[in-house]
C-alpha cells in the first residue's frame, strides 16, 4: 500500500522490497536499469588483440549503487534478496535478513537532511511470524533484543 498525492494505491509486490520514495512503480522501472548486475564475475573480454583483465572478484556486481538514497537502497536490497542463499530455518533467516538490511543501514552523520539533522537508521526490526517473535536492534546495540509475543 502506498499513499501519494493522488490517493491510496495497492500493488502486488513482485520483488518483495519496499522503500519510501519515489513511488513504487518508478522503483520497479529503475530496477530494470540494473539487470546486468549478477553475483558471478564477468569473463575476460577481448577488444581486438587486447584482453581486458577484471578488477578482481566481485566484478559481476560492479555498478551496484552504494549511496543512501531510497532508490539505491531499493536496488541493493533487491539484488541481495535475489541472490543471497535461502535461509534454512528461523535463526538462519534472522541472520540473513540482518545482513541484507545492514547493507542499507545509514550510519549517523553521513546523511544530513534539509533541517541540518542526521537522517540515520535508528533501529532494525524483524518479525518471525511462525514463532510469534519480534527482534529489534537499535542503533546503539550490536546485539538483537528478542520479544516473544506468545504470552
Amino acid at each position: 500500500m502506498e499513499i501519494t498525492k493522488t490517493g491510496m494505491h495497492l500493488y502486488d509486490n513482485p520483488v518483495g522490497i519496499m522503500t519510501n520514495s519515489p513511488a513504487f512503480p518508478w522503483q520497479l522501472t529503475n530496477l530494470g536499469h540494473y539487470s546486468h548486475i549478477q553475483p558471478q564475475d564477468f569473463p575476460a573480454k577481448k577488444y581486438g588483440n587486447y584482453q581486458i583483465i577484471s578488477d578482481g572478484p566481485g566484478n559481476g556486481a560492479l555498478g551496484l549503487p552504494g549511496d543512501y538514497t531510497s532508490t539505491s537502497r531499493f536496488v541493493r536490497t533487491a539484488f541481495l534478496r535475489q541472490y543471497t542463499d535461502q535461509a534454512t530455518d528461523a535463526q538462519d533467516g534472522l541472520v540473513t535478513l540482518n545482513h541484507i538490511l545492514s547493507s542499507v543501514d545509514i550510519p549517523r552523520g553521513v546523511k544530513i537532511n534539509a533541517k541540518g539533522q542526521a537522517d540515520y537508521t535508528q533501529y532494525k526490526g524483524f518479525m518471525d511470524l511462525d514463532h510469534l517473535t519480534y527482534y529489534y536492534q537499535s542503533y546503539d546495540q550490536l546485539t538483537m533484543t528478542k520479544v516473544s509475543l506468545n504470552h
